[in-house]
């Protein structure tokens, strides 16, 4: 069996080529020469997009602020069961579900967690209360207007959330 003899460059050899190569990359000054380790990923063209925000985040933002303007304007007080509270809801005597009487200030109370969420907003008690308080055509016109359709829009929503960040402020 005969075995091939492999030629090892001389340092010199070695030498002359890092040289050499040395020389060709300095003949492209913008090009750098990296490692494959440190060579990084183009960076992406930043778009300049701000996001519009949902309907339903409008609505939401609005059902925040439109509940904080509802208990500070009304004393910190349950308006069914009377106990006194800092930690009040924003209570409707006609449900949410319905846009017209959803954000009108003769339909919502501060209510304690107890009456809002375990007693369901104790409709009998916040009708009696609401009749003494406007009488009882208010509370029946109330009642009829909640199966009018409503659809609102965008800009809609957001004149509201800018009249209540305003009534907030001068609270």
């Amino acid at each position: 069996m005969k075995y091939s003899t492999i030629k090892s460059p001389s340092y010199e050899e070695a030498l002359a080529k890092k040289i050499e190569k040395d020389k060709k990359k300095a003949r492209h000054p913008l090009k750098r020469a990296t490692s494959p380790v440190m060579r990084r990923k183009p960076k992406k063209a930043v778009r300049n997009t701000t996001k519009v925000k949902t309907t339903a985040k409008l609505k939401k933002e609005l059902d925040r602020l439109f509940s904080l303007y509802i208990r500070g304007i009304y004393p910190k007080r349950c308006y069914t069961c009377g106990t006194q509270s800092d930690r009040l809801q924003c209570g409707h005597y006609i449900s949410r579900q319905y846009l017209v009487t959803r954000w009108d200030t003769r339909n919502c109370r501060p209510q304690c967690w107890g009456c809002n969420g375990y007693g369901k907003g104790q409709p009998l008690i916040f009708e009696e209360n609401l009749k003494k308080e406007y009488g009882n055509d208010l509370v029946e016109e109330m009642k009829a207007s909640r199966h009018k359709i409503l659809k609102l829009d965008r800009v809609w929503y957001e004149g509201q959330i800018q009249m209540y960040k305003y009534r907030l402020k001068t609270l």
